[in-house]
């Protein structure tokens, strides 16, 4: 188990790897193809900002675990 400190520092890396994901994701989709093909880079980003968005999930249900008192793996 982790520190209260090293959760939240999880969660803060977390969080930005989200947020970045994110608006790599809006960047991606703001101009679609005349031809409506999806390009390769913005199936990569669609398919990385859920996963990012589950990271930031876990980190944050492991502090609430520990917070808790609860077993929890980091």
């Amino acid at each position: 188990m982790g520190t209260q400190a090293e959760h939240r520092e999880g969660i803060e890396v977390a969080g930005t790897r989200w947020l970045e994901a994110a608006a790599a994701y809006v960047a991606a989709w703001h101009h679609l193809n005349p031809d409506g093909v999806n390009s390769v880079h913005q199936q990569q980003v669609t398919e990385a900002e859920p996963m990012a968005r589950a990271a930031y999930e876990r980190a944050l249900g492991a502090y609430r675990r520990h917070l808790r008192g609860e077993s929890h793996r980091e």
